[in-house]
């Protein structure tokens, strides 16, 4: 395992507690900063993701060389 497949773990993680957090903190604190809290997990999620994408269609594509 390297760095960046530690990195993705870790992302998806940072990020679903964010989001999760963020839902119970609107319901049940306050609205505006669970939304914001919301916002930024769904975000690192999507990044996360996205690097992910690119990391392993390059570990499946390409063509051996180092």
């Amino acid at each position: 395992m390297n760095l960046l497949e530690v990195f993705i773990i870790l992302g998806s993680i940072v990020g679903s507690v964010l989001f999760a957090g963020g839902m119970l903190w609107m319901i049940f604190i306050n609205w505006m900063m669970g939304f914001t809290a919301v916002g930024i997990g769904s975000a690192v999620i999507v990044i996360t993701m996205l690097i992910a994408l690119v990391y392993y269609m390059w570990e499946v594509y390409h063509d051996g060389k180092e």
